[in-house]
């Protein structure tokens, strides 16, 4: 799968958007406090659809850090 110039401008343009928003969120030493984890993890040898839900449920929670620089 190869992405487009125009893709990759478009990503770029939201992650820029993104850190912005977050940059005037955490003005005046405001932190934001966030579980590392929605839940216990499953077990790593555990049916392939229970990992991949928890990942897809771990990914808003672990990409806001790699988005905001």
């Amino acid at each position: 799968m190869r992405v487009t110039d125009a893709e990759l401008d478009a990503a770029w343009s939201a992650r820029a958007a993104v850190r912005t928003w977050l940059t005037e969120l955490l003005r005046d030493d405001t932190v934001i406090a966030l579980p590392t984890l929605p839940d216990v993890p499953p077990l790593v040898a555990g049916p392939e659809p229970v990992l991949e839900a928890f990942r897809q449920r771990s990914l808003p929670l672990l990409c806001s850090a790699g988005l905001a620089g």
